[in-house]
């Protein structure tokens, strides 16, 4: 499936704050706090609200 949408916001914003969501829900399901140049190689699932698990 592909997806198009148009942001009126810079890349660099938009990748900010899936970073930092990315962060956060690391720190919430293992309770590890980490740094942006921590995640090479860390890998975890995420399960969505409605059930799909994520990569």
């Amino acid at each position: 499936m592909e997806m198009e949408i148009k942001l009126k916001m810079p890349a660099t914003y938009l990748f900010d704050q899936i970073m930092e969501s990315v962060l956060y829900d690391i720190h919430t399901q293992t309770g590890r706090k980490l740094k942006r140049n921590q995640l090479e190689d860390f890998e975890f699932t995420k399960t969505s609200q409605k059930r799909k698990q994520l990569r």
